[in-house]
């Protein structure tokens, strides 16, 4: 769904939510609901990315089904920045000291994953080399022209994520696939629960950053890299694959 292009009232009618978010910005999902999204903020004034962002975030909770190649730059940009946001600075954080303390803990214990606190650390640092990226080069570039975005670029991030990608393996191997050991004291249980709720997270950034925007952008040039962790023999499940 490209939100900018979809009336308010098919919003309405499909996103649990949405109305009361039109409400806040008043605009009018009955009498003028036939006019586009991007109509109504035209008419209305209203800032484009705030409301966009609301109606993402509002998506993203509900577990609505989202055509996402069928979704405008800014769309894609504003969720990105969100899901990038959560990642770094909510979810890695936590699980990085639950993972330390497992390890300074039952380190001496067969099933304990040390070596996890160091991999986390590894995709926080790459994060942050990817998100610098994103806001200093790859967004403001594509909010202006993304014919005009240089094939280096993409092909830098697009390796970046491939290193995220191998140490979410890596990850996996260190937890048994994220299975919780009899006897796993609490601290230790919410460390594999969160980090269920990571990969989930993580599989879906990596995916429409690579295979949707990425991929998009690829049609603009004929300089493409091939991505080393996402194929027929190596791949992290990110593109649905296994």
């Amino acid at each position: 769904m490209n939100l900018l292009e979809t009336s308010l009232e098919q919003i309405s009618q499909e996103i649990p939510g949405a109305t009361a978010i039109m409400n806040h910005y008043n605009l009018s999902f009955c009498c003028g609901g036939k006019k586009s999204l991007q109509e109504a903020i035209a008419g209305a004034n209203i800032e484009q990315n705030e409301i966009l962002g609301s109606l993402l975030k509002l998506i993203d909770q509900s577990g609505h089904d989202v055509n996402w190649d069928e979704s405008s730059i800014s769309e894609l940009i504003i969720y990105l920045k969100g899901l990038g946001e959560k990642i770094s600075n909510i979810q890695l954080p936590e699980l990085f000291r639950l993972a330390d303390r497992v390890e300074t803990v039952h380190g001496n214990k067969p099933h304990c994953p040390v070596g996890l606190a160091e991999q986390l650390s590894f995709i926080t640092e790459k994060l942050k080399e990817q998100s610098n990226q994103e806001n200093e080069s790859l967004f403001p570039t594509l909010m202006k022209d993304e014919t005009k975005i240089e094939p280096t670029l993409i092909n830098k991030m697009r390796l970046n994520l491939d290193e995220v990608v191998v140490a979410i393996i890596k990850v996996d191997e260190l937890t048994n696939n994220i299975s919780t050991p009899d006897g796993a004291c609490n601290t230790w249980r919410a460390l594999y629960l969160g980090l269920k709720a990571f990969k989930v997270d993580i599989q879906q950034y990596i995916h429409i950053e690579n295979d949707v925007l990425f991929a998009r952008l690829d049609s603009n040039t004929s300089e493409q890299v091939e991505s080393k962790t996402h194929g027929e023999d190596f791949c992290c499940g990110s593109c649905g694959g296994s």
